[in-house]
């Protein structure tokens, strides 16, 4: 469903075509697998609008003010309101970017993007920002940002289909991108390689999975040291296995594995997952909830 409502996209002229196409066909956005269609679009005509899943029809927002703001928490509701009335998860950083953006959209630029990009991180809890992005729709160019380290910039582009060093690195650095691209892991083990820092994690590491509870689909993290066998597996709460997501041998880095619990047939309630890497051992609960 989503790959067809963006394909559509693609083939209309301006945002009003789009929306034209939703109402005269009856076409209406669904959740489904599990995951909420809530996007933001944009068009040469500087129009904008936030497309969000709604109970009898979709939720259509459009731009105001001549710039729009979206964070993840439903937007259409809040829509004409003033900030102090709008609330919920992502609220702050809404409201940090309006108000940035407001004071500063008379003369916008390069600088303005990034430090918009800066005060709107998520940099406390479990879910800490780990890309921000700046896109510049004229020169077909996204400038990178990882971990939320902000004087180290990549820039990306699509015309030449490159991603470069752009500024706060020790040596200019180039890579041509194939169409399977670059991952994040690898692009910060270049960034740390292009400084001269150590690219040895100093410890093994198992995240809480996101998100959690889940539906179906949820995330798994660790981090190893060295070069060793590395196993990933989920059992059910009497420790009979279900699934093995990892099973071999791994260099040190970063992981992030993609968990579907349709593929297992699993029934909602509290499961296990053990990370096992050479001495290292570590189990965490996680909820899946139909």
């Amino acid at each position: 469903m989503y790959d067809a409502y963006i394909s559509t996209l693609l083939q209309t002229d301006s945002l009003q075509e789009a929306i034209t196409f939703l109402d005269t066909t009856g076409t209406k956005v669904i959740h489904i697998n599990g995951l909420s269609l809530h996007d933001f679009f944009a068009d040469k005509y500087k129009r904008a609008y936030v497309l969000e899943v709604g109970a009898d029809k979709n939720l259509i927002t459009q731009i105001e003010s001549d710039f729009m703001v979206m964070t993840n928490f439903p937007i259409n509701q809040f829509a004409g309101k003033p900030l102090d009335q709008i609330n919920g998860v992502g609220a702050d950083r809404y409201k940090a970017a309006y108000q940035y953006i407001q004071a500063n959209k008379e003369h916008f630029a390069f600088d303005n993007g990034i430090e918009t990009l800066k005060r709107t991180i998520q940099s406390a809890g479990d879910f800490k920002t780990q890309v921000s992005l700046l896109f510049n729709p004229i020169n077909n160019e996204i400038y990178v940002i990882l971990k939320r380290n902000f004087n180290k910039v990549w820039k990306v582009s699509l015309n030449e289909e490159t991603i470069e060093t752009y500024s706060g690195f020790d040596q200019f650095k180039k890579i041509a991108l194939n169409s399977e691209g670059i991952s994040g892991t690898e692009l910060q083990n270049r960034t740390s390689a292009i400084n001269g820092e150590n690219l040895k994690p100093s410890i093994f590491k198992l995240e809480q999975n996101y998100p959690n509870p889940f539906n179906p689909i949820t995330n798994f993290e660790f981090r190893t040291l060295g070069f060793g066998f590395v196993s990933l597996k989920v059992f059910n709460i009497l420790g009979n296995e279900v699934a093995v997501l990892v099973n071999e041998k791994k260099p040190a880095g970063e992981y992030r594995i993609s968990f579907d619990a349709t593929k297992y047939n699993l029934t909602s309630g509290v499961y296990l997952y053990r990370l096992e890497a050479g001495k290292f051992t570590d189990t965490k609960k996680f909820v899946l909830l139909k």
